[in-house]
């Protein structure tokens, strides 16, 4: 039997060289090139090398830092960078910024930058800035000149008077550096008042149209004392005032049985002062309450129209009750019977 073979025979065909680029971004075919990579400045590696220069100046764009230049002290710094119109870097050419505070300053653009430093005026402020190349123009940059924190004098403006259970704001003198320049806005100090109990107050203080301002409810303070304020690091020193309130009239303690719950009711007040007015609403009332039969209780309570008013349970088999109560006013201890109806209601402000 005879078998037939079928052979097939594959001719190759020669396959013609293709020729490829290369430039910074890579290397490619040569016919991949897009018309836009064409324009891209540097050397290109073919058959031929070529060297592709930018075109003229485009686009400049200017950067300035830092934002906010402490005056006298910190150095700016102006960078710009320069693109022909296809983003190519401008190579060596003229440039120059234009500083409000420092005038024109005259470099040279090197693969698309340019730089100079400056030291503003020691006057704060916001100031513009730009740059040029050839005849195009940066976009307007903004950069701040600061006060010198650290040079600020710092002081209280009058001897701040606490007054018992009112706000009181405590400010400092205008706030300026060395070089007169204000302190701006917002800046944050710190006041600290120490008492002469050995505690400490510490405030929060921002400031506002060159002052430093806290506000501060005169509650828990019993004296005079010292006061500082800090910026930075730098501290100013004085004190402060304590003026107490004095107590009118003695304020009226009514405790009555209320059967339903087995519990006794109490109120004190009003409470008067001789400067005019009841006592402040919110004042802390403390009282301590012991029965015949040895039974004690500590209540804290806050004032309202003058009055503080509470329930408690009755001590058993008690007729009269000791009662002693603490306020900003001062402090005081009395015995009373307990009464079997309530008082008449309070009728206040309405």
């Amino acid at each position: 039997m005879f078998r037939l073979f079928a052979i097939t025979l594959f001719f190759a065909s020669p396959v013609l060289a293709e020729s490829y680029v290369s430039d910074a971004f890579g290397i490619l075919p040569a016919t991949a090139i897009s018309p836009e990579r064409s324009n891209w400045a540097g050397l290109r590696d073919s058959e031929a090398s070529s060297l592709t220069q930018p075109e003229d100046v485009d686009a400049v764009l200017i950067f300035i830092g830092p934002k906010a230049l402490v005056a006298g002290k910190d150095v700016g710094h102006a960078v710009s960078l320069s693109f022909d119109r296809h983003g190519n870097l401008v190579q060596d050419t003229e440039a120059r910024f234009s500083m409000e505070t420092n005038g024109i300053l005259n470099t040279k653009v090197r693969d698309g930058i340019a730089d100079a430093l400056f030291s503003p005026n020691p006057t704060a402020g916001t100031f513009a800035g730009g740059a040029s190349v050839g005849d195009i123009q940066s976009p307007r940059a903004l950069y701040r000149v600061t006060a010198d924190l650290e040079s600020a004098a710092l002081a209280f403006g009058e001897t701040p008077v606490l007054r018992a259970e009112s706000f009181t704001t405590l400010a400092s003198s205008e706030l300026a550096d060395q070089y007169g320049n204000p302190v701006e806005d917002g800046v944050g100090t710190t006041m600290i008042l120490s008492h002469e109990t050995g505690q400490a107050t510490l405030l929060s203080a921002p400031v506002r149209e060159a002052k430093a301002e806290a506000v501060l409810l005169g509650r828990d303070i019993e004296s005079d004392g010292s006061a500082s304020i800090h910026i930075a690091s730098v501290q100013g020193s004085g004190a402060f005032e304590y003026q107490g309130l004095t107590i009118g009239a003695p304020p009226e303690l009514a405790v009555w049985e209320i059967e339903e719950i087995g519990a006794v009711g109490l109120r004190l007040g009003p409470f008067t002062t001789t400067s005019g007015h009841l006592l402040t609403d919110g004042s802390l009332v403390e009282v301590g309450i012991a029965a015949e039969d040895g039974t004690e209780l500590q209540i804290n309570g806050w004032l309202q129209d003058g009055y503080f008013e509470t329930v408690v349970q009755r001590p058993a088999e008690s007729k009269n009750l000791t009662v002693a109560f603490k306020t900003v006013v001062g402090s005081e201890t009395r015995v009373v019977a307990i009464e079997p109806h309530a008082p008449k209601p309070i009728r206040g402000a309405e």
